[in-house]
């Protein structure tokens, strides 16, 4: 039997979290007790839940690794808002665990301790996904389920709001592994549709987000851009995906003056892992379209932003790492072309 605080720590240290961010609370100190009494995870004190979350989401950030953020109830939960809408606009993998009133009281509006009333409603418009624990018994699934969804879907920010009665109920649940979830794979009539095109293409031309560096495709990106001797320009969560030091490497999206040019004499495009964010696409140092000769191919984890700024001829919904390995297959051994 474990109390429902001791469910929390033990999910997240079979998911392989090692490093927590956070201030104790009179609401979750069952989360604590747990971690006060086993050493794999280590927990970082901030001074502030702002400080937290921002804690967490530059340990994302470095370390490529989901940031985890343990905050309290009402005021302690909302504080860690501010930080989750820059994870959510850099696609930062980080989880929050915040406390909640007792069960009974979840949405009555009547003054409990702490009290935000549907406290996780304040937090749908800034995360990937938002859920309210509504039984003890589902602690470990649900925090499981967080990190299944980090690993299967685009990342992003990701909150879980337990009842304190839920962390110090003692309860039997089924262990369970960490580890699982993946990235979906392409489909392989779009990746030989995208081989064709690309196979074609007199000046191709590669765009790199971070969706490459999230799915460690670096080295898959370089050879793709080395077998077609295409010049790769990267978004600004996409620097670090090919070296600034390498000739075919020609800017950061939002420097038209470094981009516009190779942007425009290319015939076939490849987006990988990016979504064309307004903000760099359409500020003030690059305005960003494509002529009706020029051909889009938009590869990216998340469907929802195929299409939303750009519409490409070819949307490949999938795995930035699967897509550009395969496409690299496809296209075989060869000569690069003079980029």
């Amino acid at each position: 039997m474990r109390t429902g605080g001791e469910w929390v720590v033990a999910a997240l240290r079979a998911e392989g979290v090692r490093h927590v961010f956070g201030i104790p609370g009179v609401h979750n100190l069952a989360v604590y007790d747990a971690l006060l009494r086993q050493t794999d995870v280590t927990h970082v004190l901030a001074r502030h839940e702002a400080g937290a979350a921002f804690m967490a989401d530059g340990y994302a950030r470095a370390s490529g690794s989901p940031g985890v953020v343990l905050v309290t109830t009402g005021p302690g939960a909302t504080n860690a808002l501010t930080p989750l809408v820059e994870s959510y606009a850099g696609s930062m993998p980080v989880l929050v665990v915040m406390s909640d009133v007792a069960s009974a009281l979840v949405g009555r509006d009547i003054g409990s301790l702490h009290e935000v009333p549907n406290q996780i409603e304040c937090f749908k418009p800034v995360t990937r996904w938002a859920e309210a624990v509504t039984e003890a018994s589902a602690i470990p699934t649900t925090v499981h389920g967080a990190f299944d969804l980090l690993r299967t879907g685009r990342p992003g920010p990701i909150a879980i709001s337990i009842p304190n009665d839920f962390l110090t109920a003692r309860f039997d649940a089924a262990p369970r592994s960490g580890g699982h979830g993946r990235r979906p794979p392409c489909h392989v009539d779009e990746i030989r549709e995208a081989v064709r095109l690309l196979g074609g293409a007199t000046k191709p031309l590669l765009i790199s987000g971070g969706g490459v560096i999230a799915a460690g495709a670096e080295a898959e990106l370089v050879g793709l851009a080395r077998r077609l001797g295409a010049p790769v320009i990267t978004t600004v969560m996409g620097r670090g995906a090919i070296t600034e030091r390498d000739p075919l490497w020609h800017g950061v999206l939002p420097n038209g003056r470094a981009t516009d040019a190779v942007i425009r004499a290319a015939d076939v495009i490849l987006a990988v892992g990016c979504r064309f964010a307004h903000r760099s696409t359409q500020g003030l140092l690059l305005n960003l379209s494509f002529s009706a000769a020029q051909t889009l191919i938009h590869l990216d984890l998340d469907p929802t932003v195929l299409g939303r700024l750009f519409k490409p001829q070819l949307g490949i919904v999938g795995d930035a790492r699967d897509g550009l390995t395969r496409v690299l297959q496809r296209l075989g051994p060869g000569y690069p072309r003079d980029s």
